[in-house]
C-alpha cells in the first residue's frame, strides 16, 4: 500500500479499463490492482503529477525533476514509451 510521505498532498488517481488504478507519486508512476497491491512502479526521478489514459489506453503524465518539467508516456505494462522536455532549446 502507498501511504506517508510517499504521497504527499492528494493525489486524484485514474482507472484503466482493465480496472488497473494508477496513482502518481514522490517517485514514480504506480500502477494498482483493484485489490490495492501493487501492478507495477515506473520509477523516475521525478515527481508525477496526477495522471491520464490516452486513447490507445497508455498512460500519460507530467513530472517534475532534476530542474525539469518532462511529459510521459507509460505503457500499460510499465514502461516508458517516451518523455518531452518542457522549454527545451530545440
Amino acid at each position: 500500500m502507498l501511504e506517508g510521505p510517499e504521497i504527499q498532498g492528494f493525489r486524484v488517481p485514474v482507472i484503466g479499463s482493465d480496472g488497473t488504478i494508477y496513482v502518481g507519486t514522490r517517485r514514480g508512476l504506480n500502477a494498482l490492482r483493484p485489490d490495492g497491491s501493487i501492478k507495477w512502479v515506473a520509477e523516475e526521478s521525478t515527481q508525477f503529477s496526477d495522471p491520464s489514459i490516452a486513447p490507445n489506453g497508455d498512460v500519460v503524465v507530467g513530472g517534475v525533476g532534476d530542474g525539469k518539467m518532462k511529459l510521459y508516456s507509460i505503457s500499460l505494462n510499465g514502461v516508458k514509451n517516451w518523455d518531452y522536455v518542457w522549454g527545451a532549446s530545440r
